[in-house]
């Protein structure tokens, strides 16, 4: 008997280590395939006789409602507040035999009185509280050189940082974006229908104040000598379908394809009075098969109605599946899926980041 339990157990595992050895073959197929899913890197979608006008900017501005400095006259005193809290949403994206809960991550990060933490910062000059990194290679809209999440936002010393926007299956970028004023792909264009998201800071050429005048801007057809001529120095291109949130209301509606998808998802959103900033990243694994559990993870229109209630009033969607990553106080905290087909730990490689810190400002020049 105990003979015939070690063959059992013994059999029991060469079948799931085939299995494990089969899902990673299929994983590695899939990331190897095409990402005909994206307009990224595609002729069609580069060559400009081939695309149609861009539709116009359809922008919403949210005035950041922030008090007074309690003492706008002391330049070296820490007048501004932001705070960063980070909550877990147990099994948000599901759960599996294998790997248990897929969780939630929130962040919430809240802007206090008018901040203008002038020499206070003990790091680098001119810290900003909402920045965009560019892949640390570049890229352009055929190629570009990939970074993990973590890596990029170390280098930039970010309190929080998430994933960013799409890319093509050579890492080119997607849609237009600017970091610190820099275009982050100098030959992109703007993904029409997708909405972008930027800082409109009321000390213009400077994300590192944010007072009374401060706006979010969010929208269509925000390009990049648009979002400049605003006083715009970052801003991030959102991913397919865009909008989750728009004035309170959801926008994705269920329609038997690509929204009613199940994937690990990663978005933003903004507060109505624009004093809170809402990060949102599901664990999950979109191509896990049936033995494993299925795809876990969210659907477009219920990741849509989480971020309605963290509070947001204007969402978009950011690149997921296996890309969506959040970076904690130095290190990963979520479980990305990098393979998309097993439930194994592994963080992808990805173009642009969102970065965030808890201290602005610099030295007052």
């Amino acid at each position: 008997m105990r003979s015939n339990r070690h063959v059992t157990t013994r059999s029991g595992g060469v079948v799931l280590a085939t299995s494990l050895f089969l899902a990673l073959c299929v994983s590695l197929l899939l990331r190897a395939r095409p990402w005909t899913n994206l307009p990224s890197s595609s002729d069609a979608f580069n060559d400009a006789s081939s695309r149609p006008a861009p539709s116009p900017p359809d922008l919403d501005i949210i005035p950041i409602e922030v008090s007074p400095p309690s003492n706008p006259n002391n330049k070296s005193q820490d007048n501004g507040t932001v705070s960063i809290e980070l909550s877990t949403l147990p099994g948000l994206g599901g759960s599996t035999p294998l790997h248990g809960p897929w969780d939630g991550h929130a962040i919430i990060v809240t802007i206090g009185n008018a901040s203008t933490l002038a020499s206070s910062h003990p790091r680098d000059d001119d810290v900003q509280l909402f920045s965009v990194l560019a892949p640390i290679g570049g890229c352009t809209s055929h190629s570009g050189q990939l970074s993990k999440t973590s890596i990029n936002a170390a280098r930039s010393k970010c309190d929080v940082a998430v994933n960013g926007s799409p890319f093509g299956k050579n890492g080119g970028c997607i849609g237009q974006g600017l970091s610190n004023g820099a275009e982050v792909c100098s030959d992109c264009d703007v993904w029409d229908g997708i909405p972008s998201l930027g800082l409109l800071t009321a000390n213009r050429g400077s994300d590192s104040i944010i007072e009374e005048g401060s706006a979010w801007v969010v929208g269509t057809g925000l390009n990049c000598t648009l979002a400049k001529s605003m006083g715009i120095l970052n801003l991030i291109s959102g991913h397919d379908p865009g909008w989750l949130v728009r004035k309170g209301r959801i926008i994705p509606e269920r329609n038997g394809g690509d929204n009613d998808v199940i994937a690990p998802r990663t978005a933003v959103g903004i507060s109505g009075d624009g004093t809170r900033l809402i990060l949102l990243v599901v664990d999950g694994c979109e191509h896990c098969p049936d033995f494993m559990g299925g795809p876990q993870g969210l659907t477009i229109s219920e990741l849509a109605l989480e971020m309605i209630k963290l509070g947001a009033v204007y969402a978009i969607n950011l690149d997921g599946g296996g890309s969506s990553t959040l970076f904690y106080e130095g290190k990963v905290v979520n479980y990305p899926t990098s393979l998309d087909v097993v439930p194994v730990w592994r963080e992808r490689r990805v173009s642009t980041v969102l970065c965030l810190h808890s201290e602005i400002g610099g030295e007052e020049r």
